[in-house]
């Protein structure tokens, strides 16, 4: 993996000379640092202004790819026009469409139902909070002491065994997701519907993210985009550049406005 500002002679070549491109984004780790409790993120104002006006640009279109809730996604950043996907890809809102929701009646009983066998189950155990998004369901265990994460993991792991056929079990950075089985779909699959819906194969897609759920991504765009990997350089991400941190992000948004 690359530092990318290392490489910025060559990035920069390649971003002047496309005729479009998606600006891929996550949220939490990315555009803001990480917050003991979800709820707590908060989108610097100045960042949120950069994202505004990168966008406004004639040829970038910004899409913000998160496993927050569509509408916590939105409340949280602010902004109108630019494309938006919750729930690792559950739902896309596009600039005026309206939203969409991939998941069924099935699949949403089901969340509900793991959603009240968890509260039981973590009851014992302090620092746990669960977090039931709709179309998606989330453990975070951040603030779990260390000595009880193992048993964090097992719980969900033991739980998940009466859901296996509706329901998928997901690792990412200190939480467990639980996603539908079918339809099937990932923050890969977003932001290739995405890119569909705003014009093909003539854009360049760039995507920057921090979580393992962000390594879907990486591999659909490998070969045709710009992978960013955010944190400490990760030998098993697919990314290949890295920044440093959600500040550095910020720093690369600047750079490629000065490009267009």
């Amino acid at each position: 993996m690359k530092y990318l500002f290392r490489h910025w002679a060559v990035i920069s070549n390649r971003l002047k000379n496309s005729p479009f491109v998606l600006l891929g984004l996550d949220f939490d780790g990315t555009l803001t640092p990480i917050v003991k409790h979800p709820a707590r993120a908060k989108l610097d104002p100045g960042v949120r202004a950069l994202i505004k006006k990168v966008n406004l640009l004639e040829r970038i279109q910004v899409a913000i790819l998160s496993g927050r809730a569509l509408k916590d996604l939105q409340r949280k950043v602010g902004l109108k026009n630019i494309a938006y996907s919750g729930n690792h890809g559950y739902e896309i809102q596009l600039p005026a469409q309206k939203a969409r929701l991939l998941s069924t009646p099935a699949a949403l009983r089901s969340i509900r139902r793991f959603h009240r066998r968890s509260q039981k189950a973590f009851s014992s155990i302090p620092g746990v909070f669960l977090e039931p998004k709709g179309a998606t369901f989330t453990i975070h265990y951040r603030n779990v002491s260390a000595r009880r994460v193992r048993q964090v993991k097992n719980i969900a792991r033991e739980l998940h065994g009466d859901f296996k056929n509706s329901l998928r079990l997901r690792f990412g950075k200190k939480a467990i997701g639980l996603r539908p089985a079918w339809p099937r779909t990932d923050k890969g699959r977003a932001l290739k519907a995405i890119l569909k819906k705003t014009g093909g194969r003539k854009i360049l897609p760039v995507y920057i993210g921090d979580d393992a759920t962000d390594e879907d991504v990486f591999r659909v765009i490998r070969w045709s985009g710009i992978t960013i990997f955010v944190g400490q350089p990760e030998k098993k991400s697919r990314a290949e550049f890295y920044l440093k941190s959600p500040a550095e992000v910020a720093r690369f948004i600047k750079r490629l406005m000065r490009l267009f």
